[in-house]
């Protein structure tokens, strides 16, 4: 059992390895899924505190550029991720989207983890320099357990590897 927070987030990149090739055992699924909230908790912090942020994020992070298609009020089409995280992500697409709105999402994720198809609301839109590309931050509506299993593997999977010194 690692004790300190390197050793925690070893144990979890280890882990979650099996968990994303689909040979994590059962046994070790509890453990897991214990790592998942402490690597969460610390990746969030450490995420804070560099962008001055301190008090303000509860969960991870991740830049991920992924493919998104999304259905809202007045709004159908594709974009891209910018980052996602276990609460929402944020978004880049062609075309405003209203806040407040209610968004149906399908984001394809890494490793093939699979589709992730959260509901969600659109909580902020706004121009990019980009002529005729917006940004929008949704917040997720509450996800299934396979739903928060498989997002939690993804994006801490992807900050611890990159938080972990190589020896």
């Amino acid at each position: 059992m690692a004790t300190t927070i390197e050793g925690v987030i070893r144990e979890f990149v280890a882990l979650n390895e099996c968990y994303v090739a689909g040979a994590l055992p059962v046994s070790l699924l509890e453990r897991w899924g214990d790592l998942v909230e402490v690597v969460d908790g610390a990746m969030a912090c450490w995420q804070a505190e560099r962008h001055g942020l301190e008090g303000r994020r509860r969960r991870t992070r991740a830049g991920l550029r992924l493919p998104v298609r999304f259905s809202a009020a007045s709004a159908v089409g594709m974009g891209q991720t910018l980052d996602l995280s276990s609460g929402g992500c944020a978004v880049e697409a062609r075309c405003p989207l209203p806040p407040g709105a209610e968004i149906q999402l399908s984001v394809r994720l890494p490793k093939g983890l699979g589709t992730l198809r959260p509901v969600g609301q659109i909580r902020w839109t706004a121009p990019t320099a980009k002529s005729g590309v917006w940004q929008a931050g949704v917040a997720f509506a509450p996800l299934a357990e396979w739903e928060r299993e498989v997002l939690a593997s993804c994006i801490l999977g992807v900050v611890a590897e990159a938080y972990v010194p190589t020896p």
